[in-house]
């Protein structure tokens, strides 16, 4: 169906019409952007290898049966209908490989297989710049990718130990892949086999998966969520409405920036319709707040945001937004002088909350290694597990590797700014970005070399 994805650093918000008169349930499935949306923001971070698998391998994925069933009457959408049953099971069918081209599928059903040059595995998981490879290779790492899971999830012959064994490893495998670098042992812990038993087994598998479809469902039945349908409230329409409104900023900045002001403006009517009746609910305010934010307007957000963080809101980017008005405004009220961490208190404790709510902000741990780099204040064991935590999270994430590369280069801390750069230069192929990190590196190499 048609649709709009707006989303801010803790919110998604699609946008869709759906007419009772024209729209079939069966035609409702989730759209391929969305299903990509919600693997990249996961956190800690999936690896690229199987976000891409998992892509080229729902190109191939029919829903057989609805995965959710709802009904519609004259009016509205009508959750449980009557004869909607009280659990369900949903059940897909992954269709047969289609491998880097129309003709290369249709070559290597005919080939022998002991042709087909597959990719080690040690190179299919490795944390590398996919675009930095040749288009063919790419091409071809991502269909590996895709068998590998496709492999991994066969519920015929998954395993010489029985069907869901290897899936059950595969959810392992991922799991603590997040922990640190992929390495052959890891695998061999989870899978039972080393690299070469692997690729010999993909090698095996592949003439079936070209030519077979299999089915998944799920284990236990599922309960349909129960929800009431009743009419908004003049608050609630005034906060959704203008939430919406307010999310279409950066979509319109990005592609359309002349006409920007024209949304700012409609957003911040829209939210405070219900202020202006009395109405000060924590949601509100910090929506009003972030408004202010995308507005660019720190002064006008700062008072909202701090309404809505005293109330204990529920909206960790609130926490972080007013923190970081809040440390720009000591920064430059301090001067020359660093902030001590007396003066810094309020700032980590918005942070710490942020820290706290769901879901994660690559931008609350960029702020904290700026803290420390401004701050007078040491690199505690707290601050390092902070730190080190945001990393493992997003560990692909350039800005913050930067972030932690100088706070620890300004502490001396040699070894874990090399480590760094080398991760940042494995994350980016922006010269600008890479530029950094040579500057970065040199900085430290002649404070090497100028050391007695």
């Amino acid at each position: 169906m048609p649709n709009f994805r707006f989303w801010d650093q803790d919110s998604l918000a699609i946008f869709f019409v759906i007419n009772p008169n024209s729209n079939e349930r069966e035609g409702i499935t989730l759209a391929a952007g969305y299903v990509r949306y919600i693997l990249e923001s996961r956190t800690p971070a999936l690896p690229r290898w199987f976000i891409e698998g998992i892509m080229e391998l729902y190109g191939t994925v029919r829903f057989t049966e609805p995965p959710l069933k709802a009904g519609f009457e004259s009016g509205g959408v009508v959750d449980n209908p009557a004869n909607a049953p009280n659990t369900f099971r949903s059940e897909v069918t992954v269709d047969p490989v289609f491998w880097t081209s129309d003709a290369a599928t249709r070559r290597m059903k005919k080939d022998n297989m002991a042709k087909l040059k597959l990719l080690p595995l040690g190179d299919l998981f490795a944390e590398q710049l996919i675009e930095a490879r040749p288009a063919e290779q790419q091409q071809l790492w991502r269909a590996q990718a895709s068998l590998f899971i496709r492999w991994a999830l066969d519920p015929v012959k998954a395993s010489p130990d029985g069907a869901g064994v290897r899936a059950q490893a595969l959810w392992n495998f991922l799991q603590r892949s997040a922990d640190g670098p992929v390495t052959e042992a890891l695998f061999q812990d989870c899978f039972g086999q080393g690299y070469a038993a692997a690729e010999a087994t993909l090698r095996e598998y592949l003439p079936r998966a070209l030519r077979n479809s299999y089915s998944l469902r799920t284990a236990q039945p599922i309960k349909p969520p129960k929800f009431t349908l009743r009419n908004a409230t003049p608050l609630e329409v005034s906060r959704v409405k203008g939430e919406l409104t307010r999310l279409e900023i950066g979509y319109v900045r990005a592609r359309y920036p002349g006409i920007t002001a024209s949304y700012i403006e409609q957003a911040r009517r829209t939210l405070r319709m219900a202020y202006d009746t009395g109405e000060r609910e924590p949601r509100l305010l910090a929506a009003l707040g972030l408004c202010e934010c995308d507005a660019l307007d720190d002064s006008a957000a700062l008072p909202f945001l701090q309404a809505a963080t005293a109330a204990k809101v529920l909206r960790p980017r609130a926490y972080y937004e007013q923190a970081r008005i809040e440390f720009n405004q000591l920064i430059a009220a301090k001067g020359e002088t660093k902030p001590t961490v007396k003066e810094l208190g309020n700032v980590l404790q918005l942070l710490a909350t942020a820290r706290q709510q769901s879901p994660a902000q690559v931008e609350v741990y960029e702020l904290y290694a700026k803290v420390g780099v401004r701050g007078a204040m040491p690199l505690s064991k707290v601050m390092d597990d902070i730190l080190n935590e945001g990393l493992r999270l997003f560990p692909r994430n350039f800005r913050l590797i930067m972030a932690v590369s100088i706070l620890h280069a300004l502490h001396g801390r040699i070894d874990e700014t090399k480590e760094l750069i080398a991760r940042g230069y494995a994350v980016t192929a922006n010269p600008g970005e890479r530029e950094k990190l040579d500057r970065l590196l040199a900085a430290i190499n002649r404070d090497i070399e100028d050391t007695p």
